[in-house]
């Protein structure tokens, strides 16, 4: 009898305990459900934000809504942003000899071509063509020309918005001073 009292004892604390360990974790996973449903948005959110925060569409950005400091790093000229250093502007080696009938209006006729490259964490993304007329001292990007010979700068474009940071105006009155001097009609 003794042996029954204790095999039924063993089977009530066994339901028992069973019962208490299917209740916590029951409670258990639906917590760590919520758990993983909030950290799985986090990521994606995050993701996204970290996604964003490496484009074109971001540098552009930067280049509207920040201040960039010039200085020589490894005897380069480059334009960091002061809101985010791994966003730079390089400028690279000229091309020399470059003329067009824009550049042909100043007092010195030497231009050159310069690539600039956009540079996000040590990587190029995007390289613009700059051009430095009348012997050095005004630095602007090279205009489009239009299936008739027009040329033209187009406010919206990059190439335009990055001239606000590295361009040269000489004594002009900014790029508009060039544009009219040099006969670049601006479009927005």
């Amino acid at each position: 009898m003794a042996w029954v009292q204790l095999i039924i004892g063993v089977m009530i604390g066994a339901l028992a305990s069973w019962i208490f360990t299917f209740i916590y974790y029951r409670k258990s996973s639906l917590e760590n459900e919520k758990t993983s449903n909030e950290l799985k948005e986090t990521i994606t959110r995050l993701k996204k934000e970290l996604d964003e925060r490496n484009t074109i569409h971001k540098f552009e950005n930067l280049i509207e809504e920040s201040s960039w400091s010039s200085s020589r790093i490894d005897g380069i000229e480059t334009w960091v942003c002061d809101n985010d250093q791994t966003f730079q502007i390089q400028l690279g080696e000229p091309s020399h000899g470059f003329s067009e009938s824009w550049t042909e209006v100043y007092p010195d006729p030497l231009s050159s071509e310069y690539p600039v490259m956009l540079i996000i964490n040590g990587s190029k993304i995007k390289e613009l063509t700059f051009v430095s007329v009348d012997g050095g001292r005004i630095f602007v990007p090279r205009p489009d020309i239009q299936h008739n010979g027009e040329f033209i700068w187009d406010k919206n474009k990059l190439e335009f918005k990055v001239c606000s940071i590295i361009g040269d105006y000489h004594n002009y009155d900014g790029i508009e001073g060039i544009a009219e001097r040099s006969n670049i009609r601006v479009v927005s």
